[in-house]
């Protein structure tokens, strides 16, 4: 008689290469790209005893195992969804999929012309999202490249107000803000200097 045991790997426990080893040495043998071992046994009581053997190897390998005389099931299904099936789906992503399914079995041109809207305007919606994240992500950028150049311009003789709107590129109401945040958590501090005001590193 034939058993099989199928493992279940922890990525805390030993490799698969280990693992093997210790199944191979009680005389198990790997079904070919699987997790599934298999074994040959004259009877019920050598299989036990070879159970209790690979219990006690398996021991501290951080590994789980199921035994059974069938071979388990190890690939997934092949079964191809239905086009119902597959309509569902996209319930999840906001979709009516109760009219698309009124249209389908109504016209199937009216489906195919429907379903091409809705998929454009979820194209759209995708490409607004990801048009307004680049956005937000360059005017950070913009901001964290004006800090930096606000603080390597005034880190030798200082500068003023006037000076910095011409080298620093950035709209003269957002530098300000900048400025001003800088002076608050002490990265800066403002002087004056005759008729002008210099900010310089502290």
């Amino acid at each position: 008689m034939k058993a099989y045991i199928k493992v279940i790997y922890s990525s805390e426990g030993a490799s698969p290469g280990e693992v093997e080893k210790a199944f191979t040495e009680i005389g198990f043998l790997r079904l070919k790209g699987s997790s599934v071992f298999e074994i040959d046994v004259s009877e019920e009581t050598e299989l036990s005893e070879k159970l209790d053997k690979l219990h006690d190897a398996l021991r501290g390998l951080e590994v789980r195992y199921m035994s059974s005389i069938q071979v388990p099931e190890e690939a997934p299904s092949t079964e191809v969804p239905s086009y119902r099936q597959r309509l569902e789906k996209w319930r999840a992503i906001g979709i009516d999929v109760d009219y698309l399914m009124e249209a389908l079995e109504r016209n199937i041109d009216d489906f195919r012309e429907h379903a091409k809207e809705i998929w454009v305007a979820q194209i759209d919606r995708i490409a607004d999202e990801r048009e307004r994240e680049m956005a937000e992500l360059e005017a950070k950028k913009k901001l964290e490249d004006a800090r930096e150049g606000i603080l390597r311009e005034v880190e030798m003789e200082g500068r003023s107000f006037h000076e910095l709107v011409n080298t620093i590129d950035i709209d003269s109401e957002i530098l300000s803000d900048i400025l001003d945040d800088l002076v608050e958590k002490g990265r800066i501090k403002a002087e004056q200097k005759g008729r002008h005001v210099i900010f310089v590193l502290t």
